[in-house]
């Protein structure tokens, strides 16, 4: 009698497939002479172990009566068989007092039991195979829908065959004995992968091995738009930020593309972004603005907006930024395209409108020759070409809307405009950087939807206008504090930010030179130079191992991770975010139960850092209950997204936090939070309960230990001598949250952008 799937499992020149069905014989001869044998074997073996199908029955009848505490013996199975319904199809009570005859003991059943699960699995294999040889034949197969099916399949083997021998305390003991002496060498008690930050090493003695910990902020949302906010994509199209969707691409403050990772919606206070003379959007509470005071850029929440004096908000400025297109071949000269346009053309054509700067200015200045400074023409579509043609170069631009026409007024240095005939320039103010800043207002609207998404690089976008809009993102690196002062090799996968990305960002850390001078070396000094030479090549030295495959599955993590053991012998793995992972190949989130997968996914980090023995610390988000609560908002457990699993599979679960950033200026004892930021140490299985007050230095995008907090490191624990370096981690996206929203049409009307022009032109700029 064959087993199940016996006729595809056939091998070449027809050979049977693994098998031994003497061994399954005298397994359950085994089980039913001898009362203790099921306890040996319960967990090695299940009914389809079995190749015979009448075995198979036999067992499960067996298991039915042990999972019942009945007691297990030839007539009892004989009996249960027959209320199964299966004691012809096994051949009869004669058949299984056969099999008691065959064996006279239960001595070898464990050896026998793992031969029979060591088949098993060869047959599972070759059942795989097979349909993977005549799915890949078929012409309609999908080849990413085969590879992830046979992942899943491969994957499932695996969990449910492989299993780990009980290790008896007898054994344990000489083991355990020679870790604690080992332990005596390190004489300021770190006995596992420092961190670097003084405190938080006296309470956690470094990241143990095994250990999973969890290291949890607000998700890196992006910025809480109106649903019908025109937000301008990287290929100069306008879209509605309700319709934007994950993969696409917005335009960057620089001019380079902001691909959207993710998206999200919900519910929070939303509030209007009023701007003298620009385009007003709406945020939530928790949006993070960008803003110019004094020539440098700031990023604060709504909420540390509000919470400042109004002499300092009056200092902090909205601000736009003129953009640059790759050149485009054109029909005509954009000059003699302007010129028509100002006569009689209804609309321009979308590559004039999105090409290089001098093209753009020339298609501006036959406008202008056309029609003078101030542009009318009857069509209101061609008006807004207009307007945004003005605003990507960089001018302060409004629409004066009557019933027959709409005039286009700019303002700015108009020297860069080649005009030909016009010779009156516009105003008195000159400076660029002047025009492109503008008064804000914030102001309180209701509860309401928002729209929000994960963006890559340095998290600034453009709307139509080309005002600066803010997304912030959470990276968290305690890998530079091991690799870098300690020299033991790490990983990390990070699935958020590029490699380039992520090595920008440590070079900025490393070296103290912010993030945009590194985007814009023209802007740095001689000295600056030379510390991002010395950043750079300390950071160079370090054993730091980075992969940035997106939607990175769990079984591919497992196999990448046991190569780097292999080769670099890694003591570290850090995961950038747990719920941007997948559970199975190529395909990031995809239907079914999304908690169950979390699930799935922080179950497999637990079981990577017992197979390893070291520690793997995973990033993930907190549900947005942090910014709807009430209070100092600091994060609990309950507030770790989308699994609760999270928490039961982590050995240490710790929360970032900055007070700063909700607007508290002062602890309860009174002092300042102003540059400073907290580890919520949440949970922690084998330890205690604290929080750990750091340094955080926003511009460097880092942590640092509180001066005055020492930590004696011995030599001795990093293996190269050397004991202590700069304790920091790079944390790019500490407690800012996200966010979209929809658009209220009742909205407060303050600043009117189709105010009196008249106005515009006499008043200063701001």
């Amino acid at each position: 009698m064959k087993g199940k799937n016996s006729t595809s499992l056939t091998g070449p020149g027809g050979k049977l497939p693994p098998q031994a069905t003497e061994l399954e014989e005298a397994i359950l001869g085994a089980l039913m002479i001898d009362k203790e044998a099921i306890n040996i074997i319960i967990d090695i073996l299940k009914p389809e172990s079995f190749y015979k199908p009448s075995h198979q029955e036999i067992y499960q009848a067996i298991f039915l009566l042990f999972s019942r505490s009945d007691a297990i013996d030839m007539l009892t199975v004989t009996q249960e068989l027959r209320k199964m319904g299966k004691i012809d199809m096994v051949g009869g009570a004669v058949y299984v007092m056969r099999l008691t005859n065959a064996v006279t003991s239960a001595a070898n059943i464990e050896t026998h039991a793992r031969i029979i699960t060591e088949l098993a699995i060869k047959r599972e294999l070759i059942s795989v195979g097979a349909q993977i040889l005549e799915e890949s034949f078929e012409d309609n197969t999908d080849v990413f829908d085969l590879l992830d099916s046979t992942e899943q399949k491969l994957f499932q083997i695996s969990e449910n065959n492989i299993r780990k021998n009980t290790s008896s305390i007898n054994t344990l003991i000489p083991k355990a004995l020679r870790e604690i002496e080992a332990r005596k060498e390190f004489k300021d008690g770190l006995t596992g992968v420092p961190s670097g930050f003084t405190e938080l090493d006296r309470v956690t003695a470094g990241w143990q091995k095994s250990d999973l910990v969890i290291i949890a902020a607000r998700p890196a949302m992006g910025k809480c738009l109106g649903a019908e906010t025109p937000v301008l994509m990287y290929d100069g199209s306008i879209k509605q930020a309700k319709d934007i969707q994950a993969g696409e691409l917005l335009m960057g403050d620089d001019s380079t593309p902001r691909k959207v990772l993710s998206l999200a919606t919900g519910k929070e206070n939303m509030y209007w972004i009023q701007q003298k003379h620009g385009m007003d959007y709406r945020v939530n509470e928790s949006h993070i603005l960008s803003l110019k005071q004094g020539g440098e850029i700031v990023d604060i929440s709504v909420q540390a907006y509000l919470a400042q004096t109004t002499h300092i908000r009056e200092k902090q400025k909205g601000y736009k930024v003129s953009i640059d297109f790759p050149e485009r071949k054109t029909t005509c000269e954009p000059y003699k395209m302007g010129l028509q346009a100002g006569k009689d053309l209804p609309a321009i054509p979308q590559e004039y409108l999105v090409n290089s700067k001098q093209k753009r200015g020339e298609l501006l200045a036959g406008l202008v020759d056309a029609n003078g400074y101030t542009i009318t023409v009857k069509d209101a579509h061609l008006a807004s070409q207009i307007k945004f043609l003005c605003d990507s170069l960089g001018f302060r631009t409004s629409i004066l809307t009557n019933d027959d026409s709409s005039t286009v007024h700019f303002q700015g240095d108009t020297n860069n405009i080649p005009v030909r005939t016009q010779k009156e320039k516009i105003g008195k103010w000159k400076s660029k950087s002047d025009w492109q800043s503008t008064n804000i207002k914030v102001v309180l609207d209701k509860m309401d939807d928002y729209y929000g998404f994960v963006l890559d690089g340095n998290h600034r976008f453009l709307l139509a206008d080309c005002t600066v809009t803010h997304n912030t993102a959470f990276a968290l690196s305690l890998l530079r504090n091991a690799a870098v002062n300690f020299q033991q090799p790490v990983a990390i996968f990070s699935l958020e930010m590029s490699e380039m990305q992520l090595t920008h960002r440590l070079i900025s850390s490393e070296s103290e030179i912010e993030g945009d001078k590194i985007k814009r070396p023209n802007t740095m000094e001689g000295y600056e130079w030379e510390q991002l030479r010395t950043g750079a090549e300390r950071i160079r030295s370090a054993p730091i191992f980075i992969d940035d495959t997106p939607a990175l599955s769990v079984l591919e993590l497992r196999a990448k991770c046991r190569r780097l053991k292999a080769q670099y012998d890694i003591q570290l793995i850090v995961v950038d975010y747990l719920q941007l992972m997948t559970a199975s190949v190529g395909k990031a989130g995809g239907p079914g139960n999304r908690e169950q997968e979390i699930s799935n996914i922080s179950r497999s980090l637990k079981t990577l850092a017992k197979e390893l023995e070291v520690p793997v610390i995973a990033l993930s988000q907190l549900s947005r209950a942090v910014e709807t609560r009430g209070g100092d908002k600091k994060p609990q457990l309950s507030d770790l997204r989308e699994s609760g699993s999270i928490e039961q599979d982590a050995d240490i679960v710790m929360f970032l936090y900055r007070p700063e950033y909700y607007g508290i200026t002062q602890d309860l004892d009174g002092n300042p939070t102003g540059g400073t930021g907290e580890v919520l140490i949440a949970k922690h299985r084998n330890g205690a309960l604290k929080d750990v007050k750091l340094r955080f230095i926003g511009k460097f995008t880092k942590f640092e230990n509180l001066e005055g907090d020492s930590f004696n490191y011995s030599p001795s624990n990093n293996g190269n001598g050397q004991a202590k370096a700069t304790n920091s981690f790079i944390s790019s996206k500490v407690n800012n949250p996200a966010s979209f929203p929809e658009t209220n049409n009742n909205k407060p009307n303050t600043f009117n952008n189709n105010s009196s022009l008249s106005k515009l032109d006499d008043e200063p700029p701001f």
